[in-house]
């Protein structure tokens, strides 16, 4: 979204893609149309190389999930990381059996992830939309009763603010 408001002129411009600098091209494109009559630069190739950055920025902060463990440690009994996590900035989420499987439920009009084990209690999904560029680990912390009560959710704790509390039952 540009705004020009002395102009009194903006465009959105809504996508469900993977970033990769086209939205915030056309944008800029738009707006150079609507106010000299050409587009002033490749826009395309700018936002493109600055998204590529952000996403190898990205991909410096999270694990290499590329070769799998020779020998992971076995998960704990999916009911043991079953339940309703809460976090102050992103709401909660939910992690739900699904034949047989893990599945996390996150976002207000919950989007469902497959969770596949990893090693003891690290499990991977695959984001999707802005958050989406590559696979993040969802690591559960395992209280003294052996049942979780806390996940961090890799790809949201690039600011340290990824990590969701498990609600009491109730």
């Amino acid at each position: 979204m540009n705004l020009l408001p002395a102009e009194q002129l903006g465009v959105v411009v809504l996508t469900n893609g993977a970033p990769i600098g086209i939205a915030e091209a056309l944008t800029q494109s738009f707006l150079d149309l609507a106010t000299t009559g050409a587009v002033q630069r490749d826009w395309v190739t700018l936002y493109q190389g600055a998204i590529a950055q952000l996403i190898e920025h990205f991909h410096n902060q999270v694990a290499d999930y590329s070769t799998p463990p020779a020998q992971p440690s076995p998960p704990l009994v999916n009911n043991a990381y079953v339940g309703t996590y809460d976090n102050d900035f992103y709401g909660s989420i939910q992690i739900v059996e699904q034949d047989g499987s893990l599945v996390m439920l996150q976002g207000p009009n919950p989007n469902s992830f497959a969770l596949r084990h990893w090693d003891r209690d690290i499990w991977l999904y695959d984001p999707i939309g802005e958050s989406a560029p590559g696979t993040s680990g969802v690591t559960f912390k395992i209280g003294p009763d052996g049942i979780a009560d806390s996940v961090v959710v890799e790809n949201l704790d690039l600011d340290h603010v990824g990590t969701f509390t498990k609600q009491a039952p109730g």
